[in-house]
């Protein structure tokens, strides 16, 4: 995906309003509200459309896989050689599930052997380990929708556990979904602060926000990538995303009429990207794939 820095957006949306951003004029509460409102705005031009960039295609699983040096307990449930077990005793690490019959059983046939209240609950977690994280869901299917003319889409609902496939989905589905949209700040990073999964900051040397993947203290965002994910600047997006920006800092100034003209500049942009990114180029059914 092509993109700009978070700067080049910042610096030219404080330029609109009247602000020399190389000055003191630019205080951290004018590049805080430009912040917030790029925020909201690139959400509201991020899901405009499924746009091929950042629709994406993956196989997913309802469960972890089963590792062999993990210490499972009671219930544990994993994904094995396709299919799901069930532990039947605590502190269980090192058996293999299909051959350790007093450690694992089906799922399957967990009801009928072990507990006749237990049904297994099939749904994918939006925010699995090791994961793309999943936004808005556009379709559930059997096989690779970008491969298969027959998918066998299936039904699906959204839950507090995340995803939840009918009871025909097979053990592994094809999950088609839009990543998250990015976040910004303009809080820059300190070295000794403490930050948790979430929290996003900003690095002046390099222009950029970075949203925190795992709590860490100390970990520089621009080559702990294990820590940080940078918030991109979808270049499609750029256009609609500073008219729109400047648009609410008008209408938080009182500049009432400025600022519907600003708008409409804005969605004149997000349509002009949505012609050639969309309808010109024929992508509407495109999405990038990713095998698991």
């Amino acid at each position: 995906m092509r993109t700009v820095s978070f700067k080049s957006v910042l610096h030219s949306v404080s330029r609109m309003f009247g602000v020399d951003p190389t000055t003191g004029d630019f205080t951290d509460a004018h590049a805080a509200a430009i912040a917030a409102f790029a925020t909201s705005r690139i959400r509201e031009g991020w899901e405009w459309d499924y746009w091929p960039e950042w629709t994406l295609c993956e196989r997913r699983q309802y469960r972890p896989s089963y590792d062999a040096g993990e210490p499972y307990g009671l219930a544990a449930e994993v994904l094995y050689d396709d299919n799901y077990y069930y532990s039947l005793q605590a502190a269980n690490t090192g058996n293999t599930p299909d051959t350790a019959d007093t450690w694992w059983k089906l799922v399957s046939d967990v009801a009928a052997d072990v507990d006749e209240d237990y049904e297994f609950d099939r749904y994918v977690d939006t925010d699995q380990t090791g994961e793309t994280a999943i936004g808005e869901v556009r379709s559930v299917s059997s096989r690779n929708p970008r491969v298969s003319n027959f998918p066998g889409n299936v039904a699906f609902s959204i839950s507090s556990n995340g995803v939840q496939p009918s009871s025909l989905a097979p053990n592994r589905v094809w999950v088609q979904f839009r990543m998250r949209p990015p976040e910004y700040s303009t809080s820059e990073w300190a070295s000794g602060t403490a930050y948790a999964i979430g929290d996003v900051v900003y690095v002046d040397s390099t222009g950029q926000c970075y949203m925190a993947v795992d709590a860490s203290t100390g970990e520089d965002p621009t080559s702990a990538t294990d820590y940080w994910t940078v918030q991109d600047v979808p270049f499609v997006l750029v256009n609609f995303l500073k008219r729109a920006t400047y648009a609410d800092l008008l209408v938080e100034d009182g500049q009432e009429s400025k600022a519907e003209k600003q708008e409409n500049r804005a969605y004149a942009f997000l349509a002009d990207a949505w012609d050639v990114t969309i309808g010109q180029q024929g992508q509407q059914d495109r999405a990038e794939v990713i095998a698991g």
